[in-house]
């Protein structure tokens, strides 16, 4: 405390050490949105595809990916990117607000010594409230997985060339 009150520039150095910590935290956030984006969808798309394939549809996963671009291009990759987004919202929310609330309540009601709950507690609290998270974004997970599975194009499903979610 005596060193930011004797240095003049040190208001500003903590400033900028701030921002600079703001503007590496948001550079983090958006290469991990992007890489979501570019990799992991396109890795779910293509084994839920493997998943449900007949046998001997494909002879891989390069196989398989060449095939999807082929016949019905690079947004068939992101299928199913938009609810799996959509979905991460109420799990994550679910998930922290039960976790807290459930230790909260152990704590409040049980531990009069100790502000540890334990592990067994910690682990029930966890189970509990990423079940609950589950079960609340498990319709739009469903969406998804429909979506990936899907295997035409949108415009052939819009003339009426299929069934829909095949």
């Amino acid at each position: 405390m005596l060193c930011w009150s004797l240095c003049p520039w040190s208001w500003s150095l903590l400033v900028s050490l701030v921002s600079d910590a703001l503007l590496v935290s948001l550079s983090l956030v958006l290469v991990s949105l992007v890489s979501d984006a570019l990799l992991v969808s396109l890795v779910q798309v293509l084994k839920t595809r493997l998943a449900l394939r007949t046998t001997g549809q494909f002879s891989g996963i390069v196989h398989c990916a060449k095939h999807m671009l082929q016949k019905e291009g690079v947004a068939s990759f992101y299928k199913g990117y938009v609810p799996n987004m959509l979905g991460i919202i109420p799990y994550a929310g679910i998930d922290l607000a039960v976790y807290e609330t459930l230790k909260n309540w152990w704590l409040q009601r049980f531990a009069t010594d100790s502000a540890d709950p334990g592990v067994f507690v910690l682990l029930a609290c966890g189970t509990t409230s990423s079940t609950c998270g589950q079960l609340s974004s498990y319709p739009l997970a469903l969406v998804r997985t429909r979506m990936q599975a899907q295997g035409q194009s949108t415009r052939t499903l819009q003339r009426g060339g299929g069934s829909g979610f095949t």
